[in-house]
C-alpha cells in the first residue's frame, strides 16, 4: 500500500514495481502475465499524463526480468533493494520517455479560449532563461490572458525556474499551476507561489495538538500521528530544497538497500509544513545504552551495520546521492577553527582533510546512537538530512563529535546531549572503532581513527566558537586540535 500511496516514488518507478511484481515475481496468471503487467502499468502513466515506455523487444524484456530465485514478498523494504528489481528498474527507466531531463513546453488553446501550456522534463538553470523569454513573447502577443500550466510531466524545477514564475506573478501575469508533483508544490509554495495552485494543489492539513511527541532534535519535533505514521514539525523555517533532497535520499536509500523509513509526503499543521514518514516500531540504540548492562554486544553490531553502509561503493548507486556534501561542510568548519589556532597551524587541517585518500561510499552524516533504530536483530537509520556520497571517515568524525562534545555542558564528565557519562561514551567509541577496523592493518586503523578524531574536534570546536562558549573551553579545544594536527602529520611523515 505504501508503494502506491506514499508519494515517495516517481510514476515510472511505481509502474516498474507493478510490472515486476505481476510478471516476474507473482506471475498470478497462467498465461499473458507480460501483457497484463504492461496493461496495468499503463494506468499509472495515464494517471500522470505521461508517455508510456518504448519497449524494445520481448526477448530483451524477458532477459532482464528472468530470475533464478523468486524473492519472498513478506518484506517489501528488502524487496525494493533486491538486485533483480534494481536491474529491472534501471532498464525500465531507460525506456521511459518521461524520464528524459530535456525540458520543453508547448501551448494549446482550447475551444473555450483558455490557454494551456504543458511543461515537461526538468526546468533547469540553463533552460529557465529560454522559458522566461518564451513566456514574455507569449504575453506580449496575446495580452492579459490567463494561462494554465499543465505540470503533470514536470519532473522538477530549479531556483532559476522558480524565479521566472515569481517574476511573472509580480508583474501581474495571470496563471494557474495544475497537477504539480508534491515536491514541486512544496518548493513553489515556500517561494510564495501557493496562490497560483489549482484547487487541488494545496497540501492536506493535519492536527498535531493532541498527538504524542516521540522525540525532539535540534531542528524538529517528531509526533506520532497514528500506528503507521509520524510527522516531523520544524522548529524554525526550514530550507525547503534540503527537505526535498532528504525525501529523495530516503527513496534512493530504499532502492540501494539501505534500511530506511518510508517517506509519506507532506502536510500542513497550523499553516506550516510538516513531513510525514513511516512509524518505525522500534527503540533507538541510545535507549539500549541507557537501559541495558550488556549493551556492548549491540555496539559491535552497530559497527558492523555502519561498515556495511560504507561498503556500498558502486558508482551507479552513488550517483543517486549528492557527492561530498558533508565533506564540504567539514571543510567550511576549518575556516572557523583556524581563527583560534596558532598561526603556524592555520590551513593545515583543511589540507589534510582535502587530501583524504579513501574511495567514496555512502555515508549517513550523523551516525550517533540516537539515529539508529533497533528491532530484534535488525537496525535501521533515521534522520537523512546529511545522507550523501563521501568518505567513510566523515561519519566516524561526526560520531566522535557527538560522543565527546561535552566540555561546554557545564557538568564535568557528562555528555549533556546524549545524557551519558563521558566514560561510557569512551567505551562506545573504543568498542565501535575496534570492531569497525578489525580487518584493517593496525597502521591504517590508527591513522583513520586519528583523522576521525581531528574531524570531530573541528566540528564541536566550530560550534562552540559560533555559540561563544567560554574562552577557557575554546582555548583547551584549540590546543587539542593543534596537537592532533601535529601528531597526524608526524605519523604520516
Amino acid at each position: 500500500w505504501w508503494m502506491l500511496t506514499s508519494q515517495c516514488f516517481e510514476p515510472e518507478e511505481t509502474a516498474a514495481f507493478a510490472e515486476y511484481m505481476i510478471n516476474a515475481v507473482g506471475h498470478f496468471f497462467e498465461e499473458n502475465c507480460l501483457r497484463i503487467s504492461m496493461l496495468i502499468s499503463t494506468f499509472v502513466f495515464m494517471r500522470f499524463n505521461l508517455p508510456c515506455p518504448r519497449y524494445t523487444s520481448e526477448d530483451e524484456y524477458i532477459r532482464v526480468t528472468a530470475r533464478t530465485e523468486v524473492p519472498e514478498l513478506k518484506n517489501m523494504r528488502a524487496f525494493l533493494a533486491d538486485p533483480g528489481f534494481e536491474n529491472f528498474l534501471s532498464y525500465y527507466l531507460s525506456i521511459c520517455p518521461g524520464r528524459e531531463n530535456e525540458f520543453y513546453s508547448y501551448f494549446a488553446m482550447q475551444d473555450n479560449g483558455l490557454y494551456i501550456c504543458r511543461l515537461m522534463g526538468y526546468l533547469s538553470r540553463e533552460k529557465s532563461s529560454f522559458f522566461g523569454m518564451d513566456m514574455d513573447n507569449f504575453y506580449e502577443e496575446h495580452g492579459d490572458v490567463k494561462v494554465t500550466f499543465d505540470c503533470s510531466a514536470l519532473s522538477g524545477i530549479d531556483t532559476d525556474g522558480i524565479k521566472v514564475l515569481k517574476d511573472m506573478l509580480s508583474s501581474g501575469k495571470r496563471f494557474i499551476l495544475k497537477d504539480l508533483s508534491i515536491d514541486c508544490r512544496v518548493l513553489l509554495k515556500s517561494e510564495g507561489l501557493g496562490s497560483c495552485f489549482d484547487r487541488n494543489g494545496s497540501l492536506k492539513k493535519i492536527e498535531l495538538g493532541n498527538c504524542p511527541v516521540i522525540s525532539q532534535g535540534a531542528n524538529g519535533i517528531i509526533y506520532r500521528v497514528s500506528d503507521e505514521v509520524v510527522a516531523k514539525a520544524y522548529k524554525s523555517e526550514p530550507d525547503y530544497h534540503d527537505i526535498v533532497r532528504e525525501r529523495s535520499s530516503l527513496k534512493n536509500a530504499l532502492i540501494t538497500g539501505v534500511p530506511a523509513p518510508i517517506s509519506l509526503g507532506y502536510a500542513e499543521y497550523d499553516g506550516r509544513l510538516v513531513t510525514l514518514m513511516e512509524l518505525i516500531k522500534a527503540g533507538t540504540l541510545l535507549e539500549i545504552i541507557y537501559t541495558q548492562k550488556d549493551y556492548e554486544g549491540y555496539i559491535v553490531r552497530y559497527a558492523q551495520f555502519i561498515r556495511k553502509l560504507h561498503d556500498i561503493r558502486d558508482k551507479k548507486k552513488l550517483r543517486l546521492f549528492r557527492k561530498n556534501m558533508f565533506g564540504a561542510y567539514i571543510l567550511s568548519k576549518t575556516d572557523i577553527t583556524d581563527r583560534v589556532l596558532p598561526e603556524s597551524y592555520r590551513g593545515r587541517a583543511k589540507k589534510i582533510i582535502a587530501s583524504i585518500n579513501e574511495p567514496d561510499c555512502l555515508i549517513h552524516g550523523d551516525i550517533q546512537p540516537g539515529n539508529i533504530m533497533v528491532s530484534g536483530e535488525e537496525m535501521m537509520f533515521i534522520d537523512f538530512d546529511l545522507f550523501s556520497a563521501g568518505k567513510a571517515v566523515y561519519d566516524l568524525g561526526a560520531l566522535y563529535r557527538t560522543l565527546f562534545d561535552h566540555k561546554a555542558d557545564g557538568i564535568p564528565g557528562y555528555n549533556g546531549f546524549l545524557k551519558l557519562p563521558v566514560d561510557k561514551c569512551s567505551r562506545v567509541w573504543d568498542i565501535f572503532t575496534e570492531e569497525y577496523y578489525k580487518e584493517e592493518p593496525k597502521e591504517v586503523s590508527r591513522q583513520s581513527i586519528a583523522l576521525a578524531r581531528m574531524i570531530g574536534i573541528i566540528l564541536f570546536l566550530a560550534k562552540h566558537i559560533k555559540k561563544k562558549a567560554g574562552q577557557e573551553i575554546i582555548e583547551e579545544e584549540a590546543g587539542e586540535l593543534a596537537e592532533c594536527i601535529g601528531e597526524f602529520e608526524k605519523d604520516m611523515g
